[in-house]
């Protein structure tokens, strides 16, 4: 469980900076292990799962993730905090709008998982054609 979910980022400011009104900021970040259940969760939701496929296709901003949907700007946002979460979407600053893209790491930590399966699926697809011809005869 080595991947780590989108960080937290918090930003300090240092005192006499703030005084002057000077913009001189630290980012610090901190990152938390996510889990399988964090990933799952964030796909059991429909709406969400629409939006990762629309990712998955090319990144949109959430206007545009909108689009189809049905759904309100705050309502895609919330779901959009929940994919980032996941680690499964990330985002970055466009001009004045936010880009979203499917996270490749994300995607990654899936598809290890679903790796450690792939093995069965081949003897299951054997059982199952040979339970079909016997259905045939």
């Amino acid at each position: 469980m080595g991947r780590l979910r989108n960080c937290i980022e918090t930003r300090l400011s240092h005192g006499r900076a703030e005084e002057k009104g000077l913009a001189n900021q630290i980012s610090v970040r901190l990152y938390i292990p996510m889990t399988y259940d964090e990933v799952f969760k964030a796909l059991a939701d429909p709406t969400r799962r629409a939006i990762f496929e629309k990712l998955a296709v090319h990144g949109r901003n959430a206007k545009q993730l909108r689009e189809g949907l049905g759904v309100s700007q705050p309502a895609v946002s919330q779901h959009l905090a929940a994919l980032r979460s996941a680690g499964l979407v990330r985002e970055r600053k466009e001009g004045r709008f936010v880009h979203y893209e499917v996270d490749p790491d994300g995607i990654g930590f899936l598809g290890a998982w679903l790796q450690k399966y792939r093995a069965y699926w081949p003897a299951r697809m054997d059982d199952l054609n040979a339970l079909l011809k016997d259905m045939d005869q």
